[in-house]
């Protein structure tokens, strides 16, 4: 789909839905609201709640009450609600004549209690979820979406050095973590540990992550869980607000700056606009005794955003482009073996220099650029209609260190086009029993740059699928049940060379059902579970079939399913491949006193097919490029079982405590072994102050434990797992509000105590130590 075509593609959606008439009821109810504060019960006069897909904002009385006007029964609505000093809060309900919507709100403050909302139930996931949002997104402004959400329970990072992370949930990643930016599937370049999300969290007003396999919502890749990024809502009631983040840290002297903007004209209050842009400049990353050279970043993004909003239907355009270049550590990429060998044996790199912002090859260069168009309709009798179109254009660009002046000429040069459309209806609730129906279909392509002289470590390829599903809720007072159920097809045409340069081009087609059956139930006034059983499927990902070649990222020959000795094997072997199956079943208890909370989260899941990276110990490939490592994709059945653990206490005197525990074990069924690149066990603590003032003061003290991973092949890696480690982080901040300016300060120093140490997450820990000490001040400005 070319541009023009694009653009006739959007302003048809925006005429058929902007005439789209209805001949619908009347809206004329009221929903009488009122505002708590959770621990005392005393009303909170002056909250602000906004009502999704309405340009109007109402704000509470002297009584904490308010009346929401003009609404249909029976019709689902999401309500913001927001106060000064509380945790914001969004609230789904739908129409009760007669009786009181009562929302409790939890103080903003380090370890306080979840936020609690009484009166009418509302679906809520019958998996296990965690979220940041509000105080503790703010602290990490300036992250990357990684190392954001690694404090999180259940979550990790891998990363390749300190300038590359992506999220790890209960020991999966990549290709199986599916992420939601603004609703679209996140279409990027992802093979391999160096391929970061190409995503700017400062997007982003709440991130949420689905721990458990959510294939029948949201499709294929969603084995091992879903990262959703949301935006404030385009419900805006003034003019003109923002907010303005500025974000600085010493390791790699690096400085982050983000603007949003949004409005609504006074003269046309049913349109809502958004902008939004960062910038991120870093230079070389440094140990506690020496420098990581050539591990600076740079970074560029924008997006926009508007939106015609109706009681009935409303329209959003979105979009966003993201651009980055990232330097790869010099000593990752060896001359010849010897050298490679001594370089994992050594405790300090080849390559040190002193400090830089200059980044040199071999380095990333990436550009992603996404759009939304987003149209939805009221209809009275059935329920709300939506159709949601998302375009993605990814180009990645790797620079290795080339002889003859031809360093400057890219050896990857990428282009992947993801088109995707997606036609939901939620219907009109049927008694206790709500849900939805979809379809949604992708068409994607990737593409060659010529001119790189080299042969392309991801092929040409095709790939179209399409999908539908049905999810259903039953929700009573006490409990909900909620069952779904999806099927897929998706299509895969390769083109590649074998062994002897002959053009061949694998077709292969995967198929697949799914489903989930989920419940959470009030045991008692504190005590709350959650369970759920799902399947999910994953076809395999070009790279794990056709790879052939040096990946630079992580410097090493890798080769696919299909290349076991670097030649492709008979066609006839390709299409007998097999997609992954997953079988999950995940709980939750959780226990919510006055001063006390504690969740556990044990969890079990089987994967049928599963695909992994092997390294090759003692295989190298020297290469007129230098010598390199030789890792290539394996297949089998596994198993992973484990144990996410949260807990807090709240003391007197703003005081309070809080912890957390990870486990995850993953054995593989066929070679009665352990899987390599599993987190190991993890124990997070912290102390928190708060001080009764206006200012809002905060200190905590935070402290974290790795274990050794020990539940691995030592032989089946180029090294083994490196040692236990201890880290401590200590952290502040204070607030100034008023009712028009809003300000946040937050200085945060991680590995306090400048610890050396190697994580076995991270895959540059056979060249070099990971990050020292690491000092970061943010201010937030919001107006």
């Amino acid at each position: 789909m070319n541009m023009k075509a694009l653009f006739f593609f959007i302003i048809t959606i925006g005429i058929v839905f902007s005439n789209f008439s209805v001949n619908a009821q009347a809206c004329k109810e009221d929903q009488e609201v009122r505002v708590i504060d959770g621990k005392s019960g005393n009303p909170l006069p002056g909250a602000s709640l906004l009502l999704s897909g309405r340009n109007k904002a109402y704000f509470t009385n002297s009584q904490g009450a308010a009346a929401i006007d003009q609404l249909c029964e029976a019709i689902s609505y999401t309500l913001q609600v927001r106060y000064i000093g509380y945790m914001p809060l969004q609230v789904d309900f739908t129409l009760r004549k007669g009786s009181i919507l009562e929302i409790s709100l939890s103080e903003e403050a380090i370890g306080l209690a979840a936020v609690v909302v009484e009166g009418t139930r509302n679906p809520a996931p019958t998996k296990p979820t965690e979220q940041l949002s509000g105080l503790s997104l703010q602290q990490t402004r300036g992250k990357s979406l990684g190392e954001s959400l690694k404090g999180l329970p259940g979550l990790n990072s891998l990363q390749t050095g300190p300038g590359i992370s992506k999220p790890v949930i209960q020991g999966l990643h990549s290709n199986r973590i599916l992420i939601l930016n603004n609703g679209i599937r996140l279409e990027g370049q992802q093979w391999g540990a160096e391929h970061a999300p190409e995503i700017d969290p400062f997007i982003a007003n709440k991130i949420t992550v689905i721990k458990g396999a959510e294939g029948v919502r949201y499709g294929p890749d969603a084995i091992g869980g879903v990262i959703i990024l949301e935006p404030n809502e385009l419900n805006i009631s003034r003019p003109l607000e923002g907010e303005i983040n500025i974000a600085g840290s010493s390791n790699g002297r690096m400085g982050v700056a983000s603007a949003i903007l949004s409005g609504s004209p006074l003269k046309a209050k049913d349109f809502n606009w958004r902008a939004q842009i960062t910038g991120k400049r870093g230079g070389d990353f440094h140990t506690p005794d020496y420098g990581l050279m050539n591990t600076g970043i740079r970074e560029l993004n924008y997006s926009v955003a508007a939106a015609i909003n109706k009681p009935t239907r409303n329209l959003e355009v979105f979009f966003s482009q993201f651009s980055t270049e990232v330097g790869i550590m010099r000593s990752a990429h060896i001359g010849n073996v010897t050298d490679l060998e001594e370089a994992i044996q050594r405790d300090r790199p080849f390559y040190v220099r002193d400090f830089t912002y200059s980044i040199d090859n071999p380095r990333q260069e990436l550009s992603h650029s996404l759009i939304k168009v987003r149209a939805s309709q009221l209809l009275p009798k059935l329920g709300v209609i939506e159709i949601k179109y998302g375009g993605q254009w990814n180009d990645r660009k790797e620079f290795d260190i080339r002889r003859g002046g031809r360093s400057e000429r890219a050896a990857i040069d990428m282009s992947l086009t993801t088109h995707s459309l997606d036609l939901t209806m939620k219907h009109k609730p049927l008694g206790d029993v709500s849900g939805e129906i979809g379809l949604t279909g992708m068409y994607q392509q990737n593409r060659n740059i010529p001119g790189t002289g080299v042969s392309p470590l991801i092929p040409f390829f095709n790939q179209a699928s399409t999908g539908v599903y049905v999810i259903e809720k039953y929700v009573k007072p006490s409990y909900e049940i909620e069952f779904g159920a999806r099927y897929d097809y998706r299509n895969l045409e390769v083109k590649t060379f074998d062994a002897l340069d002959n053009l061949v081009n694998p077709i292969l087609n995967f198929r697949n059902a799914v489903f989930t059956l989920g419940g959470q139930f009030d045991l008692t006034e504190h005590w709350k579970f959650s369970t759920n059983v799902g399947s999910a499927w994953r076809p395999p990902h070009v790279s794990e079939l056709f790879s052939n070649g040096l990946h630079h990222g992580v410097a090493a020959i890798e080769r696919g399913l299909f290349y076991p000795e670097g030649f492709l094997v008979p066609e006839a072997e390709i299409l007998n491949i097999k997609s992954e199956n997953s079988y999950k079943w995940v709980n939750e208890l959780a226990y919510q006193g006055a001063r006390f909370r504690i969740s556990a989260n044990p969890y079990l899941q089987h994967i049928e097919n599963f695909i992994y990276l092997q390294p090759d110990p003692g295989s190298y490939l020297l290469t007129i490029r230098g010598s390199f490592p030789v890792a290539s994709y394996k297949q089998t059945d596994a198993f992973l079982y484990g144990l996410d653990v949260n807990a807090g206490l709240d003391l007197p005197l703003g005081l309070s405590l809080t912890g957390s525990y990870s486990m995850v074990r993953a054995r593989d069924l066929i070679q009665d072994n352990f899987i390599i690149w599993m987190p190991a066990d993890q124990i997070r603590g912290g102390i928190n102050k708060t001080f009764t003032s206006r200012l809002n003061p905060f200190l905590s003290l935070g402290f974290l434990h790795v274990a050794q991973q020990t539940r691995v092949d030592a032989e089946a890696d180029f090294a083994p797992p490196p040692a236990a480690y201890q880290l401590f982080s200590l952290s502040g901040g204070f607030s100034i509000p008023s009712e028009e300016h809003h300000w946040n300060v937050f200085l945060q120093a991680e590995n306090l105590l400048n610890q050396r140490f190697r994580d076995y997450m991270n895959r540059l820990r056979y060249y070099a130590d990971d990050m020292g000490r690491n000092i970061s001040l943010r201010v937030q400005y919001q107006f």
